[in-house]
């Protein structure tokens, strides 16, 4: 199940003292003029970001999270270019983040990695994955056509392979946001950042630029709390389950109570049914951009165009629920390589402990062949990918004999589990996380 005979549930292990810490160490006697200042650190240089933070690409409430501390992993991690080129050094401070040789042996890893071309993606392979998802979309039309033409009763199966058709393509379309927002493809990040919106939120119908603040946020802060500032990885944190105990003090009704102690049986069935509409309710509460609201028309377009291919409104209906249902699916990946494994504290432990470690401890790897790579968008390889997210997904395998290496020689947890594994897994922690609430 693991390298190193790690289990999956294992609690944070903080016993790996070293001297390592993001916080900067700044001489405000030799610089008293950065008083008051919004300050990051990189490599030994400190730059002043207090004009820039509301115009920070991925978001301006991730750079503000991390103001006050060395970003030098971070900026390697998520961006294809020297961002700071040209932006002028205010000062220097005492670099303690190469204390961790983790997080210095991560840096030498990713050049490796680098120079073996593992961060620029294949025009070819990026072709097929389009072609077979234009596929999956006129299989819909043929299928939803063929039911039209059926008799009432001999419908029903038709319905169902046309849905499944078509959560394939939403699914599909999903890994290509996921990929495009991360500026996988072209390394350009505003032509994939139109391209994650045209699959995304004109291909799925979920907002491609708010997941991506969502989800960087996710990515820079996984399995992360701040419970004095009343704030957690978005992405894992829901209103009806609480899947840590150091989530616990964001739960404070009698109902969350009732819903945390039967949160093993909801989940599931939960994340299914009500995954698609929870994300889109969230995203069509958050979204202003006017652009967004032109894609999403688009989306509803098309969809209305399939929809009026059924003669009748229970047809529609049904086909829509199966849809949705099917997309449940996706629901469930993008939890299980998360929701077993331990969270941090924001202050405490996270800023403390180097970010490959917190990365690499927080994720669980999916295991499958190969050839089923496709249907988890790659994203099996997800400790890999939680490391380099700006690494395009057919180089994961690739990249996962350098990262097992690097585990090995770190002694950090390297997590497998089989698909239905992990979802029992998460089913079983979620349990054992129940039990110990209003203890």
């Amino acid at each position: 199940m693991t390298d190193g005979n790690f289990p999956v549930d294992e609690k944070s292990d903080f016993s790996q003292k070293t001297e390592y810490s993001a916080n900067l160490n700044i001489d405000f006697e030799k610089y008293p003029e950065l008083k008051g200042k919004d300050l990051v650190g990189y490599d030994g240089n400190l730059y002043d970001v207090t004009k820039f933070v509301p115009y920070h690409p991925g978001g301006e409430e991730i750079l503000r999270r991390f103001i006050g501390k060395d970003v030098s992993i971070q900026v390697r991690a998520f961006h294809t270019t020297d961002v700071l080129k040209g932006r002028t050094v205010v000062g220097k401070y005492t670099d303690l983040t190469d204390k961790d040789p983790a997080a210095t042996d991560y840096k030498l890893l990713m050049e490796k990695m680098k120079s073996e071309g593992l961060f620029e993606a294949t025009n070819t392979w990026y072709a097929i994955k389009f072609f077979v998802t234009f596929c999956l979309f006129v299989a819909t039309v043929f299928l939803l056509s063929v039911a039209a033409g059926t008799e009432q009763d001999q419908r029903g199966p038709y319905l169902v392979w046309s849905a499944i058709a078509l959560a394939g393509f939403w699914q599909q379309c999903g890994f290509f946001m996921h990929d495009f927002m991360h500026s996988q493809l072209t390394h350009r990040r505003q032509f994939d950042r139109w391209l994650g919106m045209l699959f995304g939120t004109a291909g799925i119908g979920i907002g491609g630029h708010w997941w991506k603040n969502e989800h960087f946020l996710h990515h820079a802060f996984t399995n992360v709390c701040d419970i004095p500032d009343n704030w957690s990885d978005p992405q894992m944190r829901e209103d009806v389950w609480a899947q840590n105990r150091k989530l616990f003090p964001f739960f404070n009704t009698w109902i969350q109570g009732v819903l945390i102690g039967i949160q093993h049986i909801t989940w599931l069935p939960i994340t299914v049914s009500f995954g698609r509409i929870g994300i889109a309710v969230d995203c069509f509460r958050e979204e202003r951009r006017l652009y967004e609201w032109a894609a999403f028309a688009v989306h509803w377009m098309y969809v209305g165009a399939l929809l009026s291919i059924l003669p009748t409104w229970s047809d529609r209906g049904w086909f829509y629920l199966y849809v949705s249902l099917g997309q449940g699916v996706l629901s469930i990946q993008l939890l299980v390589s998360h929701y077993a494994t331990p969270f941090f504290h924001k202050q405490e432990e996270f800023h403390n402990t180097s970010w490959p470690r917190v990365m690499i401890i927080t994720t669980l790897n999916i295991t499958n062949p190969q050839w089923l790579d496709w249907f988890h968008g790659g994203l099996n390889l997800h400790i890999e990918h939680h490391l380099f997210p700006t690494m395009p997904r057919q180089h994961f395998r690739a990249a996962s004999k350098h990262v097992r290496s690097y585990c090995q020689k770190h002694g950090l947890p390297y997590k497998t589990a089989h698909w239905t594994e992990a979802i029992w897994l998460t089913v079983k922690h979620l349990k054992r996380e129940s039990l110990a609430y209003g203890k």
